[in-house]
């Protein structure tokens, strides 16, 4: 049962670890070993945020999962006379070593290996030699919970060290594949080379790195000298951002409280006002349904062993996902816009919460679309369900249509951004309340980039675990 149970949990850990980490890096900037040795070039902008941390994010993932398992295994312990007071220091004594080095050098700009690097590594290696003796000694008192975290911690900490000691032997060659990548990507990026044979262009990069000819030509940085600069002034600087919206009523209202479309399209103190109440009824439109299902309806999530029904069931909930993901962060862009921006409003206060609106209503259809479809027994019932959260998702996109003659829908598109968000907050502009909405703001960028994009769908999968094993014990 222990070893089903970690099972288990170890899946929803890794999540919740990748989960972490991408909070952990929205506060402070992460730079990949590619970025250190200045062969990433422009990954970081292209490429998906997990793409391109792929070959770094695994050792945060594996430690904060052994981590948590550690701590849930102490809980789980149901032998009272296990003595395991000495194997529980010497893990935690480990765990906090290895968040030291994390902590130092897990999000630093340089890559070097120094005496404190490897001094703390030794500490580690040999720790995880005397836990072997700590596990032989449990097995020997019949230890159900423990002994079995301890052996995946110690198996799982030899393997990181073999992989520490392969990438170490053959880091000359990991960097040379790397450099393959960067030229790759310069050359295909060249207008030149637009219908260029990707194969030929791979072969040029190989006899490239063969004649020494790679050494000749500067590559681009993983971390140049601007980027430090910088990132080391956010406060300070900040480079022109472009934030795409797509047009529903409560961005319209957002565009519409623009004193540069107020000018343009002619519109008057009541014509603004006018707006506002058209997306206020819409947010009562949306309330009064979702309010009706939460006051009427029962929410009893629940696994049901039928395959059609958990296929249906996973599919809605993600093509639903992919639906609110562009309105949440339609309603993410209108928040940071409106407070780097509030003397462009005439009312800021207003177009912050279109965008709070828009991003809350999005993710409560979610949540309800979620846990509601699970306690149907049907295929037609999930279907059902989802096609009717669907249809409440997209209320605020159907009013504007019908409205002749109404013409700021077409200023809605594109927002730039050339102010700092940090820098705006410390000096107090236009909104009254500026630190509340910076918090309100933060808080909701975090959910979304840390969780919302790209793990929400997961729940579907976790609620009725939760329910099995949670609530079911706390009621017996």
């Amino acid at each position: 049962m222990a070893w089903l149970s970690y099972e288990v949990i170890a899946f929803y850990l890794n999540i919740v670890a990748i989960a972490v980490f991408i909070l952990f890096s929205s506060c402070k900037k992460f730079y990949t070993l590619r970025d250190r040795m200045q062969l990433a070039g422009d990954r970081r902008k292209k490429e998906d945020f997990l793409n391109y941390i792929k070959e770094d994010i695994h050792w945060f993932c594996m430690w904060f999962t052994m981590l948590m398992l550690t701590i849930l295994a102490l809980v789980m312990r149901t032998r009272s006379h296990e003595l395991i007071q000495k194997s529980v220091g010497v893990l935690f004594t480990r765990h906090f070593l290895e968040l030291i080095l994390m902590g130092s050098f897990y999000y630093s700009k340089d890559f070097s290996l120094g005496t404190f690097f490897k001094a703390v590594i030794g500490c580690i290696l040999v720790i995880n030699i005397f836990l072997i003796i700590v596990f032989l000694e449990l097995e020997t008192e019949f230890s159900v919970w423990w002994a079995p975290v301890v052996l995946l911690d110690v198996t799982l900490h030899f393997y990181m060290f073999f992989q520490i000691g392969y990438m170490y032997q053959n880091w000359e060659n990991i960097k040379v594949e790397w450099k393959k990548d960067l030229m790759l990507q310069e050359l295909l990026d060249m207008p030149e080379n637009a219908d260029a044979d990707e194969g030929k262009l791979k072969y040029k990069v190989e006899t490239m790195i063969l004649t020494g000819e790679d050494n000749a030509k500067p590559l681009i940085g993983g971390i140049n000298k601007d980027d430090r600069t910088s990132s080391d002034n956010d406060n300070k600087v900040v480079k022109e951002k472009t934030m795409k919206v797509s047009a529903n009523m409560y961005s319209i209202c957002f565009f519409g409280l623009m004193k540069a479309n107020k000018e343009k399209f002619k519109l008057k103190t009541h014509d603004q006002m006018d707006i506002i109440y058209r997306a206020v009824f819409i947010f009562v439109i949306q309330m009064t349904f979702i309010g009706c299902i939460l006051i009427m309806d029962k929410f009893d999530p629940q696994f049901t062993n039928d395959m059609a029904v958990n296929l249906c069931l996973f599919f809605s909930v993600m093509l639903l996902h992919w639906q609110c993901i562009g309105q949440a962060r339609n309603g993410i862009y209108m928040m940071k816009y409106a407070i780097c921006n509030p003397d462009e409003f005439n009312n800021p206060n207003v177009a912050f919460m279109m965008g709070l609106i828009q991003t809350f209503v999005i993710v409560l259809i979610e949540l309800m679309n979620l846990s509601k479809c699970q306690d149907q027994k049907t295929p037609t019932a999930v279907i059902s369900k989802f096609v009717g959260y669907a249809s409440i998702m997209s209320i605020p996109g159907a009013l504007h249509g019908s409205m002749e003659g109404f013409q700021v829908p077409s200023s809605v598109g594109k927002l730039i951004l050339k102010k700092s968000r940090k820098t705006f907050v410390s000096q107090q502009g236009s909104m009254g309340i500026s630190w509340l909405f910076n918090i309100v703001y933060c808080v909701c960028k975090w959910f979304y980039i840390s969780f919302y994009y790209y793990f929400f769908p997961f729940l579907v999968i976790f609620f009725p675990l939760a329910k099995i094993t949670y609530l079911y014990n706390l009621n017996n």
